[in-house]
């Protein structure tokens, strides 16, 4: 797997929605450089909201 395809994969993960969440970003944009559903995101928003 070349740096490329490791990076589009990467871009599809969770861990990404997270580090793009902890840059403030709003839940429309990283649906759309995560593809992850936005009942995935909330998910995920809800479990880092309850971390901090």
């Amino acid at each position: 797997m070349n740096s490329i395809d490791k990076k589009h994969k990467y871009e599809h993960t969770k861990e990404y929605a997270e580090e793009l969440f902890a840059k403030g970003m709003c839940m429309g944009e990283v649906m759309k450089k995560t593809n992850l559903t936005e009942e995935k995101i909330a998910e995920t928003r809800k479990e880092l909201d309850g971390e901090e």
